[in-house]
This record gives C-alpha cells, sequence and structure tokens, in this order.
C-alpha cells in the first residue's frame, strides 16, 4: 500500500513541475513591463499636474499685471508719499479693502514705500512694520513676483503676490498680497493616480545647496518650506524608500516638480503572483496526499464507512445515511439499511429539509448531543466542506475566522441568560456577518441554542461603491468647472467691448454664476464624502474667536448689504479666551450659518454672539426671519434635505440641502457640536456652534463667563 501511495504522489508531483516552471518564467518577464507601465503613468501624471501648475502661474501672472495697473492706487500713494496724512492713509486702506472684497483668494494686502515700511494696509496691525529685511520686499522691488511661498498664523502655506508700484517714472514702493495657495495644493495633493505610497510635490533650490519643500509631503504635512537635503539622483525619497518618479522644471520659475511612487507598490502585484505560485504549489502537494490516501483505502473505506455510520445512528445522530458506492452485498445491506431508516424519520426529513433550504445559515446545538442540525447555507458562510463532519470543535475552528466572535462564549451566555443575543456586522477576512442566537427552551429550562447567520457582504460593498463612485465624480467634475468659471471670468472681464450682444454678455455671466454655483456644490459632495469616511483631516490649534467671526462676517457683508441687513457681532466686554479648532473649518460653518439667515431673513437684522459657557465658547447666530416649522425641524442636518414647509419640493434658495449637514460632521470633527438653539415661525431662528476652550484658559473662562455683553 505504501508503494502505491509513492507512486501516486511521484507521478503527481511530475505533472506539477511544468505548470510552476512556467509561471516562475511568466512572473519574470512582467516584472519590467509592469514598471514601464508604471513610469509611463507616473510621466502622464506629471505632464498633466505640471499644465494645472502653469495655469495657476498664469493667472497669478494676470493678477499681478492687474495689482501694478492700478491707476487710482498709484495716485494716492504718490500724494501720500508727497503729503503724507490720516485722510489719505485711509483712502488708501479702503482701497485695498476694495480689492479685498473682490478676491476671494486674496487674506490681506499691504503698501510698503521704498524705505521697506507699510504705509497702508487691509490689516491695520501690520501699519508701520519694516519689510526691508523680507525676501518678498527685495524681490518685488525689483520685478513682480508670484513664487514665494510662506505659512500662515495657521501653520498652512499661503502665497506672496508682490508687484513694484511707480508712477511718471518714481518708485511708489511695493504692493504685497498674501493669497491662500490652496490651489497648488490641490494640485500636489492629487493622488488619484498615485496608488497608497505615491505623491507630488514642489521643490525649488535653497542657498544651502540643499532642496526646500515649497508644498507639504503626503507623509509629512508639515515639511512645507523646510530645507532638507535630497538624493542627487532621486531614486530614493526623502523616507529612505526606492522609488519610481518624473521630474519636470516650472516654465518661468526655479521649482521643480516631482511625481513618485514606492517600487514596493509597483511590485506589490509580483509578490502576489510569487505568494500565489507557492499556494498553488502547497495545494497541489496536498491534493497528492489526498488522493494517494483515497486511492489506497479505497477496499476497506465502504466497510469503515457504514461501520461509522451504524454507530453515530446508535448514538443518537439519526441524521446519518450509508453511502452506497457498489451493487454487491454491502450495497444491498446499506440500502435496505437507509430505506429502513428513511420510514421511521419521514416526517423529521421533511422539518429538516425546510430547515436546510433556509437562505440564512441555520445551525441548532444540544447540550447532551452538541450540533444536532447545521444547513448547507451555515456550512458555506463558515466554509466547512458540505460533507464535513460538525462538531464543537469543528464548529468553534469555522467560527474562529469572525473577528472578536467566540461561539462558544455567546453559546453559554445564551443558555445562562435564556435571552436572545444579537451581534451585527462582525467581521470575516473581508465579508461582514449578522448572527442570531436564541435559547432553545423546554419546561422552563434551556436545552440549547439555534444560531441564524446572515451575509450582510454585498450591501456593504454596494454602500462603499456608491460613496467611491460619489466621491471620484464630483473630483472628475471639479476640473472642468473650475475651467468654465475661469474662462467665462476672463471673457467678462477682459473682452467686454466684444460682448456687444446684450443677450451674449448675458448668457456668459449666467455660465459664470451657474459655474460657480454648481463648484460649491461639488465642493458640498467631496466634503461630505470625506467627512463621511472618515477621511478628512483637521488642524486643531487655538484661535481668536472674535477675528475669526469678523472675518466671515466680511465674507458675507455683499449679500447681507444687497437685502439691508445689517449684521452685528456681540462679544463680552473683556476678551475672549483662546478656542480650540481648525480656523479654516469654523469659518466655513460661520459662513454656512450666516449665509441660511441672509436668505431666510427678508427684514430686521443678524446678529452673532459669542459666550463662554464652562469650558466651551458659543457662537449663537441669530437672525429675525421666517422661522422654522415643527415639522420642518425634523429635517435638519439631514443629506439633501431643507427645512421647507414640503418635502416634496425645492426651496427657492436653490441650495443642495447639505449646508447644515455638512457643518454639523465638521463641528463634531472638532469635539464641537451644532445644533438649533431657538426657532419661532415668523420671529426668527438661533442656532449655536459650540467649540471647546483652550485647556490653559477654562478657568479664566468660566470666571468671565457672567459678565454683561457688548455690541461691536
Amino acid at each position: 500500500m505504501k508503494i502505491f501511495q509513492k507512486l501516486l504522489l511521484t507521478v503527481l508531483g511530475v505533472a506539477l513541475l511544468p505548470l510552476i516552471g512556467a509561471s516562475v518564467i511568466t512572473a519574470l518577464a512582467s516584472q519590467n513591463t509592469l514598471r514601464s507601465q508604471i513610469q509611463t503613468r507616473i510621466s502622464n501624471t506629471a505632464e498633466h499636474q505640471l499644465g494645472r501648475i502653469g495655469a495657476l502661474n498664469d493667472q497669478a501672472n494676470t493678477q499681478l499685471n492687474t495689482l501694478q495697473n492700478k491707476a487710482q492706487l498709484r495716485i494716492l500713494l504718490q500724494e501720500y508719499e508727497q503729503q503724507a496724512n490720516p485722510e489719505l492713509q485711509a483712502s488708501l486702506n479702503q482701497s485695498l479693502q476694495d480689492i479685498l472684497s473682490a478676491e476671494d483668494t486674496f487674506h490681506r494686502m499691504y503698501l510698503v514705500n521704498p524705505q521697506g515700511r507699510v504705509v497702508a494696509a487691509t490689516d491695520e496691525v501690520l501699519i508701520g512694520k519694516s519689510y526691508k529685511t523680507t525676501q518678498v520686499w527685495r524681490v518685488a522691488s525689483k520685478a513682480p513676483t508670484s513664487n514665494i511661498f510662506f505659512k500662515n498664523t495657521a501653520g498652512t502655506v499661503d502665497q506672496y503676490l508682490a508687484v513694484p508700484l511707480s508712477f511718471g517714472g518714481q518708485s511708489l514702493g511695493v504692493l504685497i498680497v498674501e493669497a491662500t495657495a490652496a490651489p497648488y495644493l490641490s494640485v500636489t495633493k492629487d493622488y488619484s493616480e498615485l496608488g497608497l505610497t505615491g505623491e507630488s510635490y514642489l521643490v525649488r533650490p535653497a542657498p544651502s545647496g540643499q532642496l526646500q519643500y515649497l508644498t507639504p509631503l503626503r507623509f509629512d504635512p508639515a515639511a512645507a518650506l523646510t530645507t532638507e537635503s535630497h538624493p542627487a539622483n532621486y531614486r530614493t525619497d526623502y523616507r529612505g524608500h526606492n522609488v519610481l518618479l518624473s521630474t519636470r522644471n516650472v516654465p518661468g520659475t526655479d521649482w521643480k516638480l516631482v511625481v513618485k511612487i514606492d517600487i514596493a507598490e509597483v511590485d506589490a502585484p509580483l509578490v502576489r503572483m510569487r505568494r500565489l505560485l507557492f499556494m498553488i504549489a502547497t495545494l497541489a502537494a496536498v491534493l497528492a496526499i489526498v488522493v494517494a490516501l483515497y486511492l489506497s483505502r479505497f477496499m476497506t473505506g465502504p466497510i469503515k464507512r457504514f461501520t461509522e455510520v451504524v454507530a453515530k445512528i446508535r448514538g443518537g445522530d439519526m441524521q446519518q445515511r450509508v453511502r452506497i458506492e457498489s451493487r454487491d452485498e454491502i450495497g444491498t445491506l446499506g440500502t435496505a439499511f437507509n430505506e429502513m431508516t428513511d420510514s421511521l424519520l419521514e416526517s423529521r426529513a421533511r422539518l429538516i429539509a425546510s430547515v436546510l433550504g433556509l437562505s440564512q445559515g441555520f445551525i441548532m446545538t444540544s447540550r447532551e448531543r452538541g450540533i444536532v442540525t447545521i444547513n448547507d447555507a451555515a456550512r458555506r458562510l463558515l466554509s466547512i466542506a458540505p460533507e464535513a463532519a460538525v462538531d464543537t470543535l469543528t464548529l468553534g475552528s469555522a467560527f474562529a475566522r469572525i473577528e472578536e466572535f467566540n461561539v462558544e462564549q455567546y453559546v453559554q451566555q445564551c443558555l445562562q441568560q435564556k435571552q436572545p443575543l444579537e451581534v451585527r456586522d462582525a467581521k470575516a477576512h473581508g465579508s461582514f456577518f449578522n448572527i442570531f442566537l436564541s435559547p432553545i427552551m423546554l419546561n422552563g429550562e434551556a436545552n440549547g441554542v439555534v444560531v441564524l447567520i446572515s451575509d450582510e457582504t454585498e450591501e456593504k460593498i454596494i454602500q462603499r461603491s456608491r460613496d467611491e463612485f460619489f466621491s471620484i465624480a464630483s473630483h472628475e467634475l471639479r476640473t472642468p468647472l473650475t475651467a468654465i468659471r475661469g474662462n467665462t471670468e476672463t471673457i467678462l472681464s477682459y473682452y467686454k467691448e466684444q460682448l456687444k450682444d446684450p443677450d451674449l454678455a448675458a448668457m456668459i455671466t449666467d455660465m459664470y454664476d451657474s459655474s460657480i454655483r454648481l463648484i460649491n456644490i461639488v465642493n458640498d459632495f467631496l466634503d461630505m464624502s470625506s467627512l463621511e469616511q472618515g477621511k478628512a483631516s483637521f488642524t486643531i490649534a487655538p484661535f481668536d474667536a472674535a477675528t475669526l467671526t469678523s472675518q466671515a462676517i466680511s465674507a458675507v457683508r455683499t449679500e447681507a448689504t444687497a437685502k439691508n441687513l445689517p449684521v452685528k457681532l456681540v462679544t463680552p466686554k473683556t476678551s475672549l479666551p483662546p478656542v480650540l479648532g481648525d480656523q479654516e473649518r469654523v469659518q466655513k460653518i460661520l459662513v454656512a450659518l450666516l449665509d441660511n439667515a441672509i436668505k431666510f431673513t427678508e427684514r430686521g437684522k443678524i446678529t452673532v454672539t459669542l459666550t463662554v459657557v464652562g469650558s466651551a465658547l458659543h457662537f449663537d447666530v441669530n437672525d429675525t426671519g421666517r422661522g422654522i416649522s415643527p415639522e420642518a425641524q425634523k429635517l435638519l442636518f439631514h443629506k439633501f434635505q431643507q427645512a421647507t414647509s414640503s418635502i416634496l419640493t425645492r426651496d427657492d434658495t436653490s441650495a443642495t440641502g447639505l449646508g447644515l449637514y455638512i457643518s454639523r460632521l465638521l463641528a463634531q470633527g472638532m469635539q464641537g457640536t451644532l445644533y438649533l438653539n431657538q426657532t419661532e415661525p415668523g420671529k426668527g431662528t438661533t442656532f449655536t456652534l459650540e467649540l471647546p476652550l483652550d485647556d490653559s484658559s477654562v478657568t479664566v473662562a468660566q470666571a468671565k463667563a457672567k459678565l454683561p455683553a457688548k455690541a461691536e
């Protein structure tokens, strides 16, 4: 018998050797092809991102040219240089403020005279400061520049736009603009084609001979504007990882665009192929052993199985049947035995057949006999072979693939408590199960347990696919929409004389307005997707709530003025303690609340009140608008729902119904909350944003919480 087993194993092994050899050769030949394909993809990504960065630089140069040609600003600055007085300085400040209000990407602006001192600014704190030693003043004194990045007080990267101003051949100084660098960061943070380890970033040579990172790195967000030694050949990155990469020189700058991906990720499919090859070889060896054992036992197997079946039925397992494999005496005896057992258990068989036909997994256990019944669905879900015998030990091993679920403990708990138990979303190697356990009660005692198992994996996959499609579609929409907005804005700004047909001008204006609204909608969709999937990042730091709120009010001042609605900020008489949060996200929430207040208020006023309550600061946004009915309040903070009088109609504000939903998610991401404080139909509404105070200021804040407020 052993010789027969060895012969079978040898034959099977020789048959498998060509298959294994061919697989190894294919894996080695595929490596160069795969790396070449990835290198092409990286090069295409670099070329695409270079085009986007070039477009941003062109836009910045256009803005610089526009700023340099501001005749009124240069005339006022010349008059101020000849005769400095408060009235002229106020006019300069107002001119700067007007320019700032017209540009969403500008943060603040200031004029620096030829001696390097600030003479006018949108932020009066800067007036009088010296910029003579700064890089931006030295560079912009000679020529316009948009190639200097810096970190603002919040630690994020911004961009300087600076131009020299002159009038009649006389140098008047430098106009410096602090603008957002978010468009550049959105380009370098686009990893959609770069896998899990790929990234792109901008670098420039530093005076020390090293390289300065201009943008945050994917695996080191704080590296922006830091100078580090970088491998000269770029074949290893700043983490020491071997990479495939493509570099591009950005025209008109000393920047270099680097796009790369780890070679380990590129070779990952080949590694998986090698592992699969090993698994196939192992499986083939096991199969050879199984086949050899099966054939060696072919003669004695039927008699042994018949004896085992008889013993199990005698022990109470009435589900066992003798397998008929021949027409000899043993086969005839087995047939007669099966017919006798079937006639005794016909009614029970019908019941068991119904259980076995369930789409859910069904397992019945008994205190005395262990596993009584298990259906095919349960075997499939638990990866138990259809013909495999199932006992307590086998079942425990099968359930071991489900994370954080010990079937023995749950069965014992169900028997002891005599109460049903349910486990939802149990994970098992990428699958999700719902498991329900119920005791079998007989005369007041639990004699066994019924376990029902349902597979929820497909539903989870559908939900994830829907979320991923939603996110990808939103990303793909934003790029063409941004192009439409930029082109229509350029037409309206620089081709007014060609737009003599009023209908054509109206259509282009409508295209511009619609593109802005669509971009806002896509941004809302992206924010919602990243927040729901837990991918949103927050920069939590202390900040001045009064200053940030004033900036939010300034952002909506135009809309409020158009409706003749005053917007007031009310703060305590004493200074407010610092608040913890992401300034950009907090301002987004406040602007959303103020926008809603303006939309739903026809007359009266809008008030933002800052109040310290315990260890938190409350931002109360109150309006005197139409209010919200009790029925409509149920729709608040839900996706794609607006608090209108009818669920079946859209509101005339043309909103998406995502503002409050996203705002609440943002507040929760900063350990805060957003809720409806109070409302009354026809009289107004108050929403409250609550954020934690900085730990070091909580005691002081509690002492000042009851002081009376003052209006600004």
